[in-house]
């Protein structure tokens, strides 16, 4: 994911229940994340309480994303080959997963949230009948 390491699928989950009030986007509210501990994602979800309960009190956007080297986020294809020599364990540093981290909020402010709430607009426009709108 990192723009100084060799891309790979990074997981994440996005939560949008909260996200507005649970009455569509908001382009103007928080977003709470998870990063990622060291291990899969799967478990963590389950265990967040803070997260969602905060969210719902702020009307947030909750993203859980998994660190690198862990869970379904492995470079190089494989957990053996990522963790095989010190020129590939050279990308499992705090560095690393801080910029993975930053780029996938960016890609999610940037194409989801806008997407989302031109989506929401566009809807809105429609239920009050209104002849124009922009997408």
């Amino acid at each position: 994911m990192s723009r100084f390491s060799p891309t790979f699928q990074q997981r994440y989950v996005i939560n949008f229940k909260y996200w507005g009030g649970g009455a569509g986007a908001d382009a103007n509210a928080p977003i709470f994340v998870y990063l990622g501990a060291e291990g899969p994602l799967d478990g963590d979800i389950s265990i967040i309480d803070f997260l969602t309960d905060n969210a719902a009190r702020f009307n947030a956007l909750l993203v859980y994303i998994e660190h690198r080297y862990y869970g379904k986020s492995i470079p190089f294809g494989s957990r053996e080959e990522a963790l095989k020599n010190a020129s590939t364990l050279g990308y499992f540093n705090s560095a690393q997963a801080i910029t993975d981290y930053a780029e996938i909020l960016l890609y999610i402010k940037e194409t989801i949230m806008k997407s989302w709430a031109e989506i929401e607009k566009a809807r809105w426009c429609l239920e009050k009948n209104e002849a124009e709108f922009t997408l």
